[in-house]
């Protein structure tokens, strides 16, 4: 995903065009998907994919905490490849329709997320 990223922004940095409000948002939904892989990692070597009585019970706290975290920061992550997506359809195809089409997605797409995020964020309260 990183070379791909990567990749993408060199690739437009070197075009007529240059890089625009879509690669920046898809760089940003590669951090978060990073991030989640660091949650992961760090969450494996403490409890996740062990039996339940092989697990120190003073992990569980920690655990839930990185499960949280990563739940949520891939709802970000998602996101912002859907919002990066619909951004690039815009300049592709710059049709009166497409334009409405995109927007609207846009608009539920980050009402959405913001939605799902605060209820992953706010399910222990």
């Amino acid at each position: 995903m990183v070379l791909f990223v990567a990749g993408r922004i060199y690739v437009r940095a070197n075009q007529k065009s240059g890089v625009g409000a879509d690669d920046w948002i898809m760089v940003g939904a590669a951090v978060f998907a990073l991030a989640i892989s660091v949650c992961l990692l760090v969450t494996t070597t403490n409890s996740l994919g062990r039996h339940l009585y092989d697990v120190n019970p003073m992990t569980f706290v920690s655990s839930a905490k990185y499960n949280v975290a990563s739940v949520t920061m891939y709802n970000a992550s998602m996101t912002l490849t859907k919002l990066s997506v619909c951004m690039t359809y815009l300049k592709l195809f710059p049709s009166r329709t497409n334009k409405l089409f995109c927007w609207t997605m846009i608009g539920y797409q980050l009402l959405w997320g913001v939605i799902s995020s605060a209820l992953y964020i706010l399910q222990c309260v």
